[in-house]
């Protein structure tokens, strides 16, 4: 979940981080200026800007996640969502080999969970977490985090900062992943599907038609005879995610946890500027040039598009549901009175965390779960109420 209001506000930037946002700047201006028509498309600029060497966002030593960072996930916000989707690898994993991959561990939440989860459930040698983790700051955070859990499954942890050559088994777990890939935008001008780049002025970034671009088939079906000025974006790395994926998918089951739409929801005539939006200081807006690697970049997640993905990659798309239906499924009454141990005040914090995941004007309806498989057909309570024909 990512809590923000509707105001922005550069106050108490560090010196430390003006000066990397500096760098970062040049680093970007410097590949503008040496492009043809000294443009560059969004998504060589957000990739940059997110995860540039040592200066991008997610790799950068700031403190991004929790109160004092710039958003808040759904597994900071407690146990409950850690331990609904625990609940599901058990029902899919079963008690005696208890294999999960997370992708983007971000702080290293979740994986606590989980691990608290399963502790005195099973023996440690049935257990195996995997973490794919790019950023070199995030995983050691996330090492520091687990080191303080009081469990022989926290030792069972290992990293990988890619596919691993040994491929993978079990559950491998995408929560807020794909909304943190870059996207292309694309807008109608003068009635005609134009690229959106990135320029510089000198001084500052900022929007310019990219000329002579392929455009994507899915924008050219879904944006002709759309309104002049009408924006949304693309993210063509979803499909080449799930194509090398798939290389290294032996058997098991991809849960993905995102926020998003279904394709005719996500290129709604009502939304009409897409879903580009940035979070700084859990503030919220829509200028992704400000305070540039200090701040996240994120889009909506087509799941439509993401299906298709799957598909085409030899996956079986399974399951789709709302969030609030998912935790349902995965008994968040009993995590309730599991983890409250009897105790009202504890039961009663729980149910506020309880609201903010399952509500439909918090996070129970904006976030989705789908669940795709390769050589193996598990009933999962999640997907009770499945909803995979919205899909498409």
């Amino acid at each position: 979940m990512k809590n923000s209001d509707q105001s922005f506000s550069l106050q108490d930037i560090s010196p430390k981080g003006l000066e990397r946002s500096r760098k970062l700047t040049q680093l970007i201006s410097s590949e503008i200026k040496a492009a043809s028509q000294q443009v560059i498309s969004f998504d060589r600029f957000m990739s940059l800007a997110l995860y540039a060497d040592s200066l991008g966002y997610y790799v950068g030593g700031r403190e991004i996640f929790g109160a004092k960072g710039d958003f808040i996930t759904a597994p900071e916000s407690g146990d409950l969502f850690g331990f609904c989707v625990a609940e599901q690898c058990a029902e899919i994993l079963g008690e005696n080999n208890v294999v999960i991959t997370e992708f983007g561990a971000g702080s290293g939440a979740l994986a606590d969970t989980i691990i608290r989860y399963f502790d005195g459930k099973i023996l440690p040698s049935n257990f195996n977490y995997s973490i794919i983790e790019p950023s070199p700051y995030l995983s050691q955070r996330q090492k520091n985090r687990l080191k303080k859990i009081n469990s022989e499954l926290a030792d069972k942890v290992n990293w990988h900062a890619t596919f691993p050559s040994e491929g993978f088994l079990g559950v491998v777990i995408a929560n807020e992943v794909f909304d943190a890939m870059p996207a292309r935008r694309f807008t109608i001008r003068g009635g005609e599907i134009k690229e959106l780049g990135v320029a510089y002025d000198g001084e500052s970034f900022g929007w310019e038609i990219k000329e002579c671009s392929v455009i994507p088939d899915l924008i050219l079906d879904r944006m002709a005879n759309y309104p002049e000025g009408y924006t949304t974006e693309h993210v063509e790395r979803q499909a080449t995610w799930f194509a090398e994926f798939k290389k290294f998918f032996k058997r098991g089951i991809l849960l993905v946890a995102d926020y998003g739409y279904v394709d005719q929801d996500f290129f709604h005539l009502d939304r009409c500027d897409g879903t580009l939006r940035c979070y700084f200081k859990h503030q919220l807006h829509n200028n992704p040039f400000l305070a540039v690697g200090l701040q996240d970049i994120t889009t909506s997640v087509n799941f439509s598009y993401l299906a298709e993905c799957a598909l085409s990659a030899g996956f079986n798309v399974d399951g789709f549901t709302s969030q609030a239906k998912f935790l349902i499924g995965n008994k968040i009454d009993a995590q309730i009175t599991m983890l409250s141990g009897g105790d009202s005040v504890d039961a009663y914090r729980l149910a506020q965390e309880a609201k903010r995941l399952i509500l439909p004007t918090q996070m129970g309806e904006s976030f989705k779960f789908m669940a795709c498989s390769y050589g193996l057909n598990k009933d999962m309570s999640g997907f009770a109420d499945n909803e995979r024909f919205r899909l498409g």
